[in-house]
């Protein structure tokens, strides 16, 4: 059953499945450019920084599968209604391989090819690959195609953290901003973020 979600300054409402509600609800919400968006104060680690944390600009769709915004995965509304966040109703939009350059790093997305699913990382300064396959049983069902893209893009945050540290881009947001909530896994696009089936 979905539930709706009040904007602080819009009469509009986001929609969202009801084992989401908890998870959204908790947050203020505001409509910015037709999309639902909350600012999530994120600490810096580093001692040096006159700041002690900043706010991070993040979507509702992609605050649900906590996605960062520099996430290689794309979430596209299918009947183009941005306050609708049900599972049902956003896709992913696979990308061929894109690069992207910071340092001696390349960050490399996800690809999806017929049947299959690859999670590749290089590190070139050590020059290490890492890469890793997901075969795809039934590609008729958009939820199993979601859940191991969703496995590839943790895999590939995994090889982020460990050869550049804290500060390397990764495609999730840290389990730390979302609070005792984020135990929960009755949330459908919880068990899909986890890979369950």
């Amino acid at each position: 059953m979905p539930k709706d979600i009040t904007l602080t300054n819009s009469t509009q409402k986001a929609i969202v499945d009801d084992g989401d509600y908890a998870l959204v609800n908790a947050r203020r919400w505001y409509l910015d450019r037709g999309h639902p968006y909350t600012n999530i104060m994120v600490p810096i680690n580093d001692p040096n920084s006159k700041h002690k944390s900043y706010a991070l600009k993040v979507r509702m769709d992609r605050y649900i599968r906590r996605l960062t915004t520099h996430s290689n995965i794309k979430l596209v509304h299918k009947l183009r209604n941005s306050l609708d966040n049900q599972f049902g109703s956003i896709r992913l939009e696979r990308y061929p391989w894109v690069e992207r350059t910071r340092g001696a790093t390349s960050f490399l997305g996800v690809k999806s090819e017929t049947g299959l699913i690859v999670a590749e990382y290089r590190d070139r300064k050590k020059d290490i690959w890492e890469r890793e396959e997901y075969k795809v049983l039934s590609s008729a069902s958009d939820k199993v195609r979601w859940g191991y893209e969703l496995r590839a893009a943790r895999q590939y945050d995994e090889w982020a953290l460990k050869y550049e540290g804290p500060e390397a881009k990764t495609n999730f947001l840290p389990d730390s901003i979302y609070g005792p909530q984020s135990s929960n896994k009755t949330a459908t696009s919880q068990q899909l973020i986890s890979g369950d089936q």
